[in-house]
C-alpha cells in the first residue's frame, strides 16, 4: 500500500494539532475534518466489492495535508469482509476507548459498525477536545459515558473552540448523530453513507450562514 506525503502532523490524541494544551479545533475546522474522514470510511466501507474494515479509527490516525484535507491513515489492522458476509472473526484489536463494546465482547466477530462506533468516539473527542477515556480523581471514565450523561441531564456540552460561526442546533445535530454512532446495539447504529450526508447537511447549513453562495459548494460531496 502506497501512502502520500502529507505536510502536516497528525491530530493529538484530544484531536487537535500540537501539543495535548492546544485548544480543539474551530467548528467549521471541525467539521471540515469529521466531513473528510467520514467520506473516507464510507469509502472504504462501500467502493469496493467487499467491505474494508479501518479497525482504528482515531484522532491520531488522522493527518492533515497542506490545505487542511483530512487524511484517515494507518490500515494495519484493516480487514475486509468475505463475499456476501457481514461480519468477519478477528481477534480484537483497536485502541482502547474506541472499541465498540459488542466487538470487544464477542471477542471475534467485526462488523462495518466497528468503525461507525470509532468514528462517534471521534467525534466527541473533537468536540470536547478530550481525551477517549479520561483520568478521574478516583478512577477512569470515559468520554462516551459523560457525553451520555450530559444528554440525558438536557445539557449542552461546552464546545471548546469558541468558533462564532458554531449555532447550538448545529452542535446538538453533531451530538446527537455521535451518540447514535455509539448505539448499544449494532442495529441501532446508522451505517457510515448515512453519516457522512447527515455531517455534510450540517457543513452546507454552516456554509449558509456564513453567506457562502451556493453554487460554491461542491455537487460530488453530495454523496449522490
Amino acid at each position: 500500500m502506497v501512502f502520500e506525503d502529507v505536510e502536516y502532523k497528525a491530530l493529538n490524541i484530544r484531536g487537535s494539532l500540537g501539543s495535548e494544551d492546544v485548544p480543539v479545533s474551530p467548528w467549521n475546522v471541525l467539521l471540515k475534518i469529521t466531513k473528510e474522514v467520514a467520506a473516507a470510511i464510507t469509502y472504504l466501507h462501500t467502493a469496493f466489492p467487499r467491505i474494508i474494515i479501518h479497525k482504528d479509527i482515531k484522532a491520531t490516525n488522522i493527518f492533515l495535508d497542506k490545505n487542511w484535507k483530512a487524511k484517515l491513515t494507518d490500515f494495519s489492522l484493516a480487514v475486509t469482509l468475505p463475499a456476501g458476509k457481514s461480519w468477519i472473526k478477528d481477534r480484537v484489536s483497536g485502541t482502547p476507548g474506541y472499541l465498540d463494546s459488542t466487538y470487544s465482547s464477542t471477542g471475534s466477530i467485526v462488523t462495518e459498525y466497528a468503525d461507525v462506533y470509532s468514528f462517534g468516539i471521534l467525534m466527541l473527542v473533537l468536540l470536547m477536545g478530550r481525551r477517549p477515556d479520561m483520568d478521574g480523581p478516583e478512577f477512569t471514565y470515559y468520554i462516551l459515558d459523560y457525553a451520555r450523561d450530559l444528554q440525558e441531564r438536557g445539557e449542552l456540552i461546552e464546545f471548546g473552540g469558541g468558533s462564532k460561526d458554531m449555532r447550538p442546533g448545529q452542535m446538538k445535530m453533531f451530538l446527537d448523530l455521535a451518540l447514535r454512532c455509539c448505539a448499544m446495539r449494532n442495529e441501532d447504529m446508522p451505517k457510515m453513507i448515512l453519516v457522512a450526508k447527515e455531517i455534510l447537511v450540517t457543513s452546507i447549513t454552516l456554509r449558509i450562514h456564513q453567506n457562502i453562495p451556493p453554487s460554491s459548494i461542491n455537487v460530488a460531496e453530495k454523496f449522490a
